[in-house]
C-alpha cells in the first residue's frame, strides 16, 4: 500500500513539473505578426502594369507603348520603372509612384544608360539612337531649338499645360538638362536632350 502511494506522489510530481515546462515555453509574439510586411506585386498586361498589395489593388499604370518589356523597382517599393515598346521601334522607360500612379519621369531606352539613376538598369543601345548632329554639347549657351524641343515633351507629359518657365539650361557631359518650373506642380521637371531630341522627362519631386 505504501508502494502505491509513492507511485501516485512519483506521478503527481511528474505532470507538476510537465505543465511548469508547457507554460515556460515562449509564445510568438502578436506585434510580429502585425509589423510584417508584405512586398508588392507588379503585374503585367497589355499597356498597363497594376501594383498590388496581396489582394488590393494600389494603382494601374499605363504606359505609352502597348508591350511590357521589363520592370524595376525604385526607392524600395516606393516606385516602379517600366519600359515598354510597340510592335517596332525604339522602346521607353517611365518611372510611376506605386501608391498613386503618377508618372515621374519618362526616358527613351536607348538614352537611358546617360540619363537618371532609376533608367540606368533598363537601358540599351542600338540602331534606334540617332547620330547627334551640330548641337553635341560643348561650350556657349543651350540652343533655343532645344528649350522649345522640351517645353513641347512636357506639354505633352503633363496635359498640354501653358504655364511654365525654364528655370536653367546647361549642357551636361553627354546632353543637355533643362530644368521646367510648371504651374501645376510643386517641384519642378527635368528634360533631357541629346542635341537631336529630347530624350526623357523626369519630375523633381516625391509625385
Amino acid at each position: 500500500m505504501k508502494s502505491l502511494h509513492s507511485l501516485f506522489a512519483i506521478f503527481a510530481m511528474s505532470l507538476i513539473g510537465l505543465s511548469s515546462c508547457v507554460a515556460a515555453e515562449p509564445k510568438p509574439s502578436a506585434g510580429s505578426a502585425k509589423g510584417s510586411v508584405q512586398p508588392l506585386t507588379a503585374e503585367t498586361g497589355p499597356g498597363s502594369v497594376t501594383i498590388r498589395d496581396g489582394q488590393r489593388t494600389l494603382a494601374i499604370l499605363r504606359t505609352v507603348s502597348p508591350n511590357i518589356e521589363e520592370t524595376r523597382w525604385v526607392s524600395g517599393q516606393g516606385q516602379i520603372a517600366v519600359k515598354s515598346r510597340g510592335n517596332h521601334g525604339p522602346a521607353t522607360i517611365e518611372l510611376f509612384d506605386c501608391r498613386t500612379g503618377a508618372k515621374l519621369g519618362k526616358v527613351m531606352a536607348y538614352a537611358a544608360a546617360d540619363g537618371p539613376a532609376w533608367a540606368r538598369d533598363l537601358a540599351e543601345g542600338g540602331s534606334d539612337r540617332s547620330p547627334r548632329k551640330e548641337e553635341t554639347p560643348s561650350v556657349g549657351p543651350v540652343p533655343q531649338k532645344i528649350i522649345e524641343d522640351c517645353l513641347v515633351a512636357l506639354r505633352k507629359d503633363v496635359g498640354n499645360e501653358t504655364g511654365m518657365k525654364v528655370l536653367s539650361a546647361k549642357r551636361g557631359e553627354t546632353g543637355f538638362i533643362i530644368d521646367v518650373r510648371v504651374e501645376s506642380a510643386e517641384k519642378p521637371w527635368r528634360c533631357f536632350h541629346d542635341g537631336t531630341r529630347c530624350t526623357g522627362t523626369q519630375y523633381q519631386g516625391e509625385g
